[in-house]
């Protein structure tokens, strides 16, 4: 089965980290805002939600959307951003799942990206 995986954020989404992606088997979709990453959230099943965090910090109102409003319990949550922001202590604190620093390296990201997937399947697989 094939798991999805979608990307928010004012940052485009970089072709090579979606190419990567999509050759080890994940289905990407990209938004720029939140509002339409709510609305992609309420009508498909999303297994891993990435939020590019920028130094306006929007993307942790997003976060707490998909842990509190939403209850997409089973839909993981990665932040990305740059280091020494203080924005992924915030993210963490908001629910995300994990961290990745900014700019985004491919090969790392699909380490982090199939460690969140695998956990949340495992707790899942527990909770049934």
């Amino acid at each position: 089965m094939t798991q999805s995986i979608l990307f928010v954020g004012g940052a485009k989404l970089d072709g090579l980290v979606r190419q990567r992606l999509e050759q080890k088997g994940f289905a990407v979709s990209a938004v720029t805002e939140s509002a339409p990453a709510i609305e992609v959230l309420t009508d498909s099943s999303i297994d891993l939600v990435i939020v590019h965090l920028d130094e306006r910090g929007k993307g942790t109102d997003l976060i707490r959307q998909v842990r509190e409003v939403l209850g997409t319990k089973a839909t993981g949550v990665l932040a990305v951003a740059e280091w020494g922001t203080g924005l992924p202590t915030v993210a963490l604190a908001a629910g995300a799942d994990a961290y990745e620093p900014a700019p985004i390296d491919p090969e790392r990201l699909i380490d982090t990206v199939q460690r969140v997937l695998h956990k949340r399947t495992a707790v899942v697989g527990m909770n049934k």
